[in-house]
């Protein structure tokens, strides 16, 4: 494989990397769930808001019961004491806190259809925040596995790069090994054959050559004392 393809392949690991962490499912899932609990305190926030609304206006209501129940109290006794004036008065603030009364009562319940509303919500929010918390650990464990697979498949079918590149590099090196396992048969034969001295050899000559001297040194010595003992026994023969 060559060096520019090797880059090439790198790079587009990393970057299909990138782009399935960017993807990716569990990441995904817990950030459905923030936003989920992030919704859901919102809603519960409103329903606290909504219900103190309630609690002021019921406790407004109350004390506008207490007043009307007043007003009637005064009418009365400003009638027995002959100030019809003031029992026209009593009587028309009476019925003005009516009234308002109701304006209120309408309110009251409103309020209370919208927190019924806004209860519902909250456990639908709730709801499903369980099934999605459910659904996030089961697809969490889906996908570890299918990882798993697909791991497995790719190094069984060679779909690997790494798988890929390790095929390579073994084909390049018993291609090394298999040339250099012929240029060794053919150095053992050319050697066989007398076409070249042999290679551990060849960086020694000038130890051969005084080898060499040095047998052509002891032969000569040899020769030498064969030559006075030879002589030695024809002169033995002459006495």
């Amino acid at each position: 494989m060559s060096l520019v393809k090797r880059i090439s392949n790198i790079f587009k690991a990393k970057a299909n990397d990138i782009v399935e962490k960017m993807e990716d499912p569990e990441d995904t899932l817990n950030y459905s769930l923030v936003e989920m609990r992030e919704n859901l305190s919102k809603i519960k926030k409103s329903m606290l808001d909504v219900a103190t609304l309630k609690k002021k206006l019921e406790n407004e209501l109350s004390d506008i019961n207490i007043k009307i129940s007043e007003y009637e109290k005064n009418a009365e006794l400003a009638l027995e004491s002959g100030r019809e004036d003031l029992a026209k008065a009593s009587i028309q603030n009476k019925n003005d806190l009516i009234e308002k009364k109701t304006n209120l009562e309408s309110q009251i319940k409103s309020i209370e259809e919208q927190l019924m509303n806004i209860e519902k919500s909250k456990e639908q929010m709730e709801d499903n925040l369980i099934k999605l918390q459910s659904k996030k650990e089961e697809l969490i464990t889906m996908k570890k596995v299918s990882d798993a697979q697909v791991m497995i498949k790719e190094t069984l079918t060679g779909i690997a790069n790494d798988t890929t590149d390790l095929g390579e590099r073994i084909r390049n090196a018993e291609e090394k090994i298999k040339e250099k396992y012929a240029k060794s048969q053919a150095i053992d034969y050319m050697v066989d054959e007398g076409m070249l001295d042999n290679i551990l050899d060849d960086g020694d000559n000038v130890e051969k050559e005084l080898k060499e001297i040095e047998k052509q040194k002891r032969a000569e010595e040899e020769f030498e004392e064969l030559k006075k003992r030879v002589a030695a026994k024809n002169q033995a023969i002459k006495e």
